[in-house]
């Protein structure tokens, strides 16, 4: 009896430790850049990796994840609103694009992602 009973309890941690890595959902969480500059003709809302990183890269949330960022830069308090902010950001890659748009009328096409969590680097 303690056989199987030993058994069935292996059995059930290694099925729910494969149901946490499907629970995962292609999420990453990297230090990146958050800047809403349009105003003093940097580019609209968008985060993108640091240059001395190398390739600087740029993205910009979906539409249904504007709303959780514009909510977080509302919430801060002593964020200069001329230049960027340090941000810890947890999201999903998406096959969409979006648009960047920038000063003196420049428009890139950027990849959209899903924001899940966004939070301040300390």
């Amino acid at each position: 009896m303690k056989k199987v009973i030993f058994i069935s309890l292996l059995l059930l941690t290694t099925f729910l430790g494969c149901q946490k890595l499907d629970l995962a959902d292609n999420s990453h969480e990297i230090k990146v850049l958050l800047e809403d500059g349009l105003a003093y003709d940097g580019c609209a809302m968008h985060f993108y990796t640091s240059p001395g990183s190398g390739t600087s890269v740029s993205f910009v949330p979906t539409p249904g994840s504007e709303k959780k960022v514009r909510g977080f830069l509302t919430k801060q308090k002593g964020i200069s609103t001329s230049g960027p902010i340090s941000v810890i950001l947890r999201y999903r890659p998406t096959d969409t694009k979006g648009k960047l748009v920038c000063g003196w009328g420049a428009v890139r096409e950027v990849d959209a992602i899903d924001v899940l969590k966004i939070e301040r680097e300390k």
